[in-house]
């Protein structure tokens, strides 16, 4: 099992900070798949009369990852988020299908950097991405398994 977390910055007409922590099973030592969550942390925006909107986002995914060559991994996801506004009284559900292409970088023995930038084939312009495009930065704790090699 691999603990980590991913950080995303999403910057329109202001900026949100999402924190995704998530958890792989190595399948084996070219294919991993896991599960995370979604929270997306002071996020809000302003609508087109110039009112600002309070908003909260969270929700979930799964994903698999692929070795494709030493540190570069291609990876596929199913996200889906909840979305409400302060101007809403329910929540709108948004689904994702994400893939692309990650860079790992080992930053100590216990730890492992990564860098993704994906495509969301299902962008339909809602709150929660302001572009088809997705790029992510995030952390891994090694196994011990993999830590002692």
């Amino acid at each position: 099992m691999v603990f980590g977390g991913i950080f995303q910055i999403h910057i329109n007409k202001s900026t949100a900070v999402d924190l995704n922590p998530e958890l792989a099973y190595l399948i084996n030592k070219n294919f991993s798949a896991g599960i995370g969550g979604n929270y997306r942390f002071n996020a809000e925006t302003v609508d087109i009369s110039s009112q600002t909107l309070e908003q909260s986002i969270y929700g979930y995914r799964i994903f698999a990852e692929h070795r494709i060559l030493s540190s570069f991994f291609a990876h596929l996801e199913y996200e889906s988020l909840a979305i409400s506004t302060s101007a809403e009284e329910s929540k709108n559900w948004h689904h994702s299908i994400l893939a692309g292409i990650e860079k790992r970088i080992r930053i100590s023995r216990v730890v492992e950097g990564q860098v993704a930038l994906l495509y969301n084939f299902m962008h339909d312009g809602h709150l929660g991405y302001v572009s088809p495009w997705v790029l992510r930065v995030g952390f891994n704790f090694l196994p011990s398994k993999k830590r002692d090699k």
